[in-house]
Order: C-alpha cells, then structure tokens, then sequence
C-alpha cells in the first residue's frame, strides 16, 4: 500500500450535532460496519466508552479504518465538547482532512468556528456538511447565511436542498446536475436523476452563483468566465480540487447520517477534490536547535518517522499509543527511538483501530494511522524515528493551562491507595489533567480544561477502575501584608533549673511594594546580639510569617529590621532568639494596620459581539475589572482581572451565559486587598477542623 492510496478524514464540529452518527453512516456505507448503531442505545463504533454511551455524546478521539472506492480511509472522530477541545487539535495534527458537521438547525458555534479557524491555519483541507434540513427548524438558506457571517468567508456551495423540512427528500448536486432522491427511511438507497423541471431556475442561479466563485480561484479564469459566464466542467473540477486543497474554498454539502443521506456523494466529492499531492505533509520539525525549524517532507523520505498523537489504556494491554507514520513504514519487531526521552522502543505489537476493536497487522506505511502497544518512554505529541543518527522532533501543539481546580479526594482508604496509580492512568490517556499538591491549604488540586472534564474522569475512576473519588471546591489562598510601620520587642527568658534559655530581639516591620515579598534587614551594631544568632532572629521571622495575625494566612510583602537586643553568654540559644523574634513578630504585626489580601486572575474570555454586554455585566457582578478587549474574528476577546473567589466554578456558568458560545482561559494576576468584611473569610485551616 502506498501514501496515495490512505486518507484520514477528521470529523469535527459541536457537541450535538451529530458527528457520531454522521460517522457511523459513512463506516456503513464503507461496509466497515454491516449495520448502523445508535448514540442513544449506546451501541455506535466511535462512542465506546462507557462514559460516552451514557452521556450520549464523544470525549474522546476514536479512529476506524474502511474503504472507499479502492482507496484506504481512516475515519476519526473527534469530541466535541469544549472541555476536550485539545484532544480535537492534537488530532488534527494527523488529518489529511476534515468534515465540519453543521446543523442547518442551529446558528455556527464559537466552537465550530475556532475549529475551522485552526484546521485553515494548518493547512487543512476543511468540508461543510449541513444535516439536520430534515428537521422542521431545518433552513438551509439561513445555514449559509450564518456561516458566512461567522465563518467570514462565503461557502462554496455544492449542493442545494430538494424539498424542505418535513418534506425533504435530498439534494441536487451542482457539480454534476443531478438530483440525489432518498426514500427517507434510513435505508440510504438513493435514486439519481435528472434536475426536475420546476427546481431548474433555481439550480442554474445557484450554479451560476457557485462558479462566479469557483473562477475566482485565479485570474485567467476568472477572465475567462467574464466573458463566457460559464466554465467546463473539467475546469470546474480543477478549480475546485486546487481550492479545497490550498483551503482557499470551504465547500458545503448536505448529507444526514440518521437517514443515511448524501454519504456516497460526500465520499466521492472529498476524494476528488483531496488529491494526492495534499495530503497531510506540512510537518515543521526541529533538530535540537529551537531557532532551526524546517519542513519535513515525508515523501522525500523513506527513513521510519511518526508522531503520536494519543494515548489510550487498555485493561489488557495496558498504554496504547495512536500514532500516524510520516515517513517509510513500521512493521513489528522493529526497534525505533524516541529523541525526546533520549531512548529506544521496541515495537511488539501493531493494530489498525475499528473504534474500541483492534485488528492486527504486521506493517504500517506512510500515511497510516496504528496503535502500538506498550511503549515505555513514549507519550501523547512525542516523535519516533528510525534511530539515533538522524533524530528530529515535530513541532506539536503546547498543552493548554488548566481554566479550572477542584480539590480532589478518596472516599476511602482503599480507594486512597490506588489513587495515585488510576490517576496515572488516567493523565496518559488526558496530558491536559494535572494534579497539584497544594502543600499550604493541605489540599490535592485536579486542574483541567473544564468541570465536565473533571467530573468525567471521576466517573471513569469509579466505572473503569472501581476507585471512588470526590472533587470540592478548592480552599482559596489569601495572603495578608501590612500598610503601616510598627516595632516591637520579642524577649524570651526561660529557667528550669538546668540551662535557661535566653533571646531578646527587637525589630520594625513595615510595607514593601506588591510583588517584593519578604525581605530581612540586619542593623545590629555594637554586638548586641552575637553574629551568629542574627541568622536565627531571620529563621524565627521566616517561620512565623506563615501565619498572619488577622486569620492565619502567609504575610507576605513586608520588610522586617533587626535593630537592637540582647543576650546571655550562657543561655542564649538558636532556639532561643528564633522563639524571640517569633514574639516579636506577633507584636508587632498588629499595629502595623495588617490586611488581608485575595488573589486574582487574569481572564481571557472570547465571545460574540452580541454577547459583550452581557459578559462585562457578568464581570462587574463578580468585583472584576476589563481591561480591555480585542476584535477577533467572529467576536471580541474580553481581557479581564476577577477576584479568584468569584470565578472558583466559571467555566459552568460562562457556558450557561453564552450557550456555549465561547472559550477562555485562566490564570493567576497578582493579590489584592480585600475590601470586604473580614467575617466572610474563613480563618486558615478552619475548614479541616469542621
């Protein structure tokens, strides 16, 4: 088998909208599959987890390999939901194309268009398909109407309804005149026939109105159809193919995987259109050098290379990576190398995917995407190569920072100590989720994309692997510092009748600038005190700024001057002067006006414009300040600092607030001081007490 000869069409677009069925439909017309399932009896290919089937809808990648005409296809379908948008595009980084599903129900999404937006940064050669017109929200008209507006770019039409809403009955292809008609009773069988007599105006305006924009894909034709006002259909095609590859075209069809409508067509269109020469190859690898980054072209090279671009687990062969050969071929027994852990893999065992099955082989080409299993030292965006002599690394995606953090716990013992090795499961198959050990609130953080991310892997761990775990929300950090000056004398003097111990040390606190954290100054003359305790009246301050004298938290932003004391010969001790300035700290502290102190963060939030309103309202509910915003495309980008208490659960309710129209990110500003009623603040530690 050749490259020429392997697609891998990604299939991409919001949740809901019907990939998973859309994607079943194209399996069984490839006879990947002999029979349909369905999202809501919880039995399709692609949605195999059990998470999935009882959520009705995609978390993760899954891959399926069928046929098409004589030509190889990998299928794979992508999740949908915002939380695990990263998956999406680390997987695009595979596909040679993809198939944008759009309800002709529903407006375009701020999902679906930040998809589209980064498969045309990529290179990828991107298909609208438009389903649900069977439905009786269903219009088409409205569809282009919008994506255009969303999109910025007019589709290319390809096909035009026939028939409409409860009447639907297929469509009419404007590529090759003719009238695809479907029975409607999901069986897929079409009859293909010539344009009827009273949808011939409408088919002529529409194809005229496709190759004014098809001739625009160059001058000479452009010229050409200004004088003639038509184009063959060989010249149509051309154009057509060399749009959709260079993504200069977003073409659109009409297909409905419920009904098994407008597959066939959609295939052959994307196999006409998606020639070999485009087919994925815009690889940027790096030698070792950051600066030197140069494209890799697989077909000038028939040395072993792949890029993995998932990690699944398996409960019998353990870690499963999903990786696309970019050069020559991997057969089993092979030994490779991994030039970012710096060591060598041996390939035992290679699989084709049909969703959750494994179907054995004995070689992968270029092109071809195969799980391998139990590599050791390999992981999600890492390159493999045929050895050590010439190593490259492709450029991948950076992980996104985490937007959300729940504290997370075991509802047992039992369950405590398998924790750590379900959640390294877990993290491989997800590089997004990071724990965090929060060693000043005693608190184990699960950061992530989103709290349905969150709460997924949870239920994973109790379904998959029997481990029980709770997610709260997290202790907030507050800080506490102080506005004034202040001094005070720490004098500790103790005796027991063996040797005493003996410290005395005064000291002046007061204010530094946000940001400076603690700093000790030594002003001490004259031998007061010794030298070689003025190390411990520091350690004493240090230890004791753990604990502020308002509720308890880290003091933080203030200097703290040793000026005088005193000792004794026999019994002043390290402890001793550490225990004094501890004393003095305490004393001191509350008359230097002390405040406490929040965090916030920084927010990035990307909306539509007609939503704007609505968020800065939201914001300024929240104590939050914008600081500005941006014009993208399709919307703004709200820039924002909000007091972290305030958006401790946000991603939820941005998404109630937008009906998903959005996508943001989080992280930690600065501290500032708490304006409000200090009673709102629970003291340090007091919730472990309860």
């Amino acid at each position: 088998m050749t490259k020429a000869a392997i697609r891998n069409l990604g299939v991409l677009g919001k949740d809901g909208s019907g990939k998973t069925t859309l994607s079943e439909a194209i399996l069984f017309k490839g006879k990947a599959i002999k029979e349909m399932g369905s999202v809501m009896k919880g039995n399709t290919v692609m949605d195999f987890e059990d998470v999935e089937k009882r959520r009705k809808f995609s978390l993760k990648t899954s891959v399926a390999h069928f046929n098409w005409k004589k030509e190889s296809y990998n299928l794979i379908d992508t999740p949908a939901f915002s939380a695990f948008i990263h998956d999406t595009l680390t997987t695009m980084q595979v596909i040679d194309a993809g198939l944008m599903v759009l309800p002709g129900n529903e407006e375009v999404s701020a999902q679906v268009r930040y998809l589209w937006s980064e498969a045309t940064k990529s290179g990828i050669p991107t298909m609208g398909v438009i389903t649900n017109l069977d439905k009786e929200d269903g219009n088409f008209n409205q569809a282009i109407t919008d994506i255009s507006k969303k999109f910025g770019k007019k589709p290319i039409i390809l096909q035009i309804p026939y028939g409409e809403k409860g009447n639907f009955k297929g469509f009419i292809d404007l590529v090759n005149g003719k009238l695809y008609e479907y029975p409607m009773d999901k069986s897929g069988k079409v009859e293909i026939k010539d344009v009827p007599a009273d949808y011939a105006e409408q088919v002529e305006d529409a194809r005229m109105e496709m190759l004014e924009e098809v001739a625009m894909i160059n001058d000479d034709l452009t010229e050409k159809f200004m004088e003639e006002m038509d184009l063959t259909p060989e010249e149509t095609k051309a154009a057509l193919m060399e749009g959709f590859a260079s993504t200069k075209f977003f073409p659109v069809v009409i297909a409905t995987g419920e009904y098994v409508l407008g597959i066939e067509r959609m295939l052959d269109l994307v196999s006409e259109f998606l020639p070999v020469s485009s087919l994925r190859n815009n690889y940027m690898i790096n030698k070792g050098n950051a600066e030197e980054v140069t494209k890799f072209d697989s077909l000038q090279s028939d040395q072993f290379s792949a890029l993995i671009f998932k990690t699944m687990v398996d409960p019998f062969l353990g870690n499963l990576s999903l990786m696309r050969v970019t050069s020559g071929h991997l057969e089993n027994g092979m030994e490779v190398y991994n030039p970012k852990t710096d060591t060598d893999e041996k390939i035992s065992k290679l699989y084709f995917m049909k969703g959750k099955d494994l179907v054995d082989t004995d070689i992968a080409v270029t092109g071809d995407i195969v799980a391998v299993a139990k590599l050791k030292n390999s992981n999600t965006n890492d390159t493999l190569c045929a050895s050590s002599k010439n190593p490259f690394i492709f450029e991948t995606i950076a992980k996104p920072s985490p937007v959300i953090q729940y504290a997370i716990t075991a509802e047992s013992k039992k369950d405590e100590d398998k924790m750590g090795s379900v959640m390294h499961k877990l993290m491989a198959e997800d590089p997004t989720i990071e724990l965090i050990q929060d060693s000043e609130m005693h608190q184990l953080l699960l950061a992530g994309q989103g709290r349905m991310q969150l709460k997924t892997l949870v239920e994973e761990a109790k379904n998959k692997y029997h481990v029980g775990l709770k997610l709260e929300v997290p202790k907030v950090q507050y800080r506490e510092t102080i506005k004034g000056k202040a001094e005070a004398q720490g004098k500790y003097k103790k005796q027991s009748g063996g040797k005493g111990q003996y410290g005395d040390c005064h000291i002046r606190v007061r204010p530094l600038p946000m940001g400076e954290g603690f700093k000790f100054v030594d002003k001490i003359v004259g031998g007061v005190i010794p030298r070689n305790f003025i190390p411990s009246v520091e350690k004493g301050l240090i230890e004791a700024k753990k604990t502020g004298v308002l509720k308890g938290y880290p003091t933080i932003d203030f200097e703290a001057e040793v000026f005088y004391g005193s000792y004794h010969a026999v019994d002043s001790s390290d402890r001793a002067f550490q225990v004094a300035a501890s004393m003095a700290y305490k004393k001191a502290m509350p008359e230097a006006k002390p405040i406490v102190l929040e965090p916030y963060m920084y927010l990035e939030i990307f909306v539509e414009d007609d939503l704007v309103g609505t968020i800065y309202g939201d914001l300024s509910s929240r104590r939050g300040r914008v600081e500005g915003s941006e014009a993208t495309d399709g919307g703004q980008i709200i820039k924002a600092k909000v007091p972290q208490v305030e958006v401790m659960e946000y991603e939820p309710i941005l998404n109630q607030l937008t009906s998903g129209n959005t996508r943001f990110k989080m992280e930690f500003s600065h501290y500032e001081e708490f304006r409000g009623e200090l009673s709102d603040i629970p003291r340090n530690g007091e919730e472990e007490e309860e």
